[in-house]
């Protein structure tokens, strides 16, 4: 897992394992993965709270099926980042590095790409049993299936998830 000191890493803001959503393989084929961005440009990401770190500029590049990013200083992510649609005006996000997904939200409204990184204890436990959840002692809640990262993301939608920051695009091509 990266280094939360890194600024490049608050992309989607799905960070580290402990009390996220994740899995053990990709949940968001290819197919299904939104090319929003286009192929490449730069983005400005702001942090809500300075929880993640100072807000940064990230130049971002499209392989086909995912994002990747690098930094200001020219340092690559060596996670890959796809959106995919879920509901309304919602996307799922993945980030995907060394076998591991971790699992977030996202919207668009006016230009702005805001990005929710819901925790498993945002959850009630009934919502966790219903959802066929397995929660581990760090409070991640590993998950199985595309069908069961949408209705646990359906139920976090449900408790009125608060933004942890958001991306505005700078010179996109």
């Amino acid at each position: 897992m990266l280094r939360l000191d890194r600024p490049i890493l608050a992309f989607m803001a799905a960070l580290g394992l402990g009390g996220c959503f994740g899995s053990r393989e990709t949940l968001i084929g290819p197919a299904e993965s939104l090319k929003l961005f286009g192929e490449r440009g730069q983005a400005q990401r702001v942090h809500i709270g300075d929880v993640n770190g100072p807000n940064e500029t990230l130049a971002y590049s499209w392989s086909g099926s995912a994002y990747r990013f690098t930094d200001e200083d020219g340092r690559a992510d060596p996670a890959q980042y796809r959106l995919a649609p879920f509901t309304g005006p919602w996307m799922l996000t993945e980030r995907m590095e060394h076998g591991v997904s971790v699992y977030g939200l996202a919207r668009r409204e006016s230009g702005r790409l805001w990005t929710y990184s819901p925790q498993c204890k945002d959850l009630t436990d009934s919502e966790i049993r219903a959802a066929q959840l397995d929660l581990t002692l760090n409070g991640t809640c590993w998950i199985g299936s595309a069908a069961q990262l949408r209705r646990a993301m359906q139920l976090i939608l449900a408790h009125n998830p608060k933004p942890d920051g958001y991306f505005e695009l700078a010179g996109a091509r």
